[in-house]
Formats: structure tokens, C-alpha cells, sequence
């Protein structure tokens, strides 16, 4: 084959080849750049992820904590009771009123004072504070350092009968001295408390401006009732 021959063929080839080249590129230029139009769809019930309810209001972060500080102080007054009208009176110039408290009961063996022979023993009984909302009772406590009938947030509520019946003598202006009792269920219910069996109960000073001596079942709280 002569040279001429194969230079034409050669040719002939590459304007060929140089008119796919321009065809196509005419043809990339005239087609307009597709668009994504794929739709946003939810996720399907599954998905992984919370999804929310659009009929559901959104809660503020404010209005949220505050939400949160109700509930613990409902659930607190629920479980430890109100704070009570127990307070120091200042035109008294003492602590009365009546609140309530968490706690148990303790007791001990005294014998009966001022006595050299043929004494009796009491079972005496002190119900010993772990919660309660009413914050003077801490301070009466405190102040009533040395009181025989007082102890480390503790209080005495009078004494245990053979029969395991909890009863006190109460000094008040306008019941004078007076006898209380417990039922035999309260007086139960008490008796068996302990550090892990803990009751509710509501305690009540009336108001008494007197003092002096007191019996050993003394108690300056005058109601002691189990709540309910």
C-alpha cells in the first residue's frame, strides 16, 4: 500500500473521530442540568431517632423547671407533711403550735424520781426526729439543752404501761395538768417503729407560759397522733 493511500486513510479517521467529539459535546451542552426534586419524606415508624408530635405544644425550659420544683415540693409535703403552726410566740415568750415529723420511737428505764424506796420504773418513750418542714422545732431543741424531757432532736412523748399503752402528763394555761393516752394501735404502731421502720406522726405543744417541776411521764407535747 502506497504512503499517499495510508495518509488518506488515516485522515479520513481522524475527522471521523473529531466529529463524534463535536456531536456529543453539542449534545451535553443543549441538555439543561437535571435538578434534584427528590422530596423530604418522614422517617418511617421505626427509624431511629424521636419524632415529634406536631399537635404536641413545645414546653419552655423555664416553664419545665418549674414544673419539676412543684412536683418535688408536692412530693415532699405528701411525705414529711406540712411545715405546721409550730413557732416560737413572741408575745408568749414561748414555742407552741403543732407540725409534723418522720421518725421513731425509742425508749428507756427510769425510775422514779425523788424516790429512796419502793420506786416504780417507767418505760419511757422519746420520738426521735429525721425529717420534718417545720424549721423552729430545731431551734426549741436547742434551746432546751439540759431539759430531761428533751434530747439530740429527740423529744419525750410520755411512757409505755405494762400493756404497752402510750400515755403523758401536759401542763397547758388553759387545760392545766392533764392525762393524754394513745389508743392500742397508735401505741403499737409507735412502739414497733425503728431507724428502718420510720413513722409519720403530727406533735402538738399548747400554749403554757408556767413552768416548775413535772412528773417523770412528762411530755411537752400534749398530742402525739400517728398520721394517717
Amino acid at each position: 500500500m502506497s504512503n499517499k493511500l495510508i495518509s488518506l486513510i488515516l485522515a479520513i479517521l481522524l475527522s471521523i473521530a473529531v466529529g463524534f467529539a463535536v456531536y456529543f459535546w453539542q449534545q451535553a451542552e443543549m441538555t439543561p442540568a437535571t435538578e434534584n426534586t427528590t422530596e423530604e419524606t418522614s422517617p418511617p415508624p421505626n427509624a431511629a431517632g424521636p419524632v415529634e408530635d406536631p399537635s404536641e405544644p413545645e414546653i419552655s425550659e423555664e416553664k419545665e423547671t418549674q414544673m419539676v420544683k412543684d412536683t418535688v415540693q408536692k412530693l415532699s409535703k405528701e411525705y414529711y407533711g406540712e411545715p405546721g403552726t409550730f413557732t416560737y410566740d413572741e408575745a408568749n415568750y414561748t414555742y407552741h403550735g403543732e407540725f409534723d415529723a418522720l421518725g421513731y420511737v425509742t425508749t428507756e428505764f427510769v425510775n422514779e424520781a425523788f424516790c429512796t424506796e419502793d420506786c416504780k420504773t417507767f418505760k419511757r418513750a422519746f420520738f426521735n426526729i429525721l425529717e420534718t418542714q417545720n424549721k423552729p422545732i430545731k431551734d426549741y431543741i436547742a434551746e432546751s439543752e439540759g431539759n430531761s424531757f428533751i434530747g439530740d432532736m429527740s423529744i419525750t412523748i410520755g411512757c409505755f404501761t405494762d400493756n404497752d399503752l402510750l400515755w403523758r402528763m401536759n401542763h397547758s394555761d388553759e387545760l392545766g395538768m392533764q392525762k393524754y393516752q394513745n389508743s392500742a394501735s397508735s401505741s403499737e404502731t409507735l412502739l414497733n417503729s425503728s431507724p428502718t421502720n420510720i413513722v409519720k406522726v403530727n406533735l402538738e405543744r399548747y400554749l403554757f407560759t408556767g413552768g416548775g417541776g413535772a412528773p417523770d411521764c412528762y411530755s411537752h407535747f400534749a398530742e402525739v397522733k400517728v398520721a394517717e
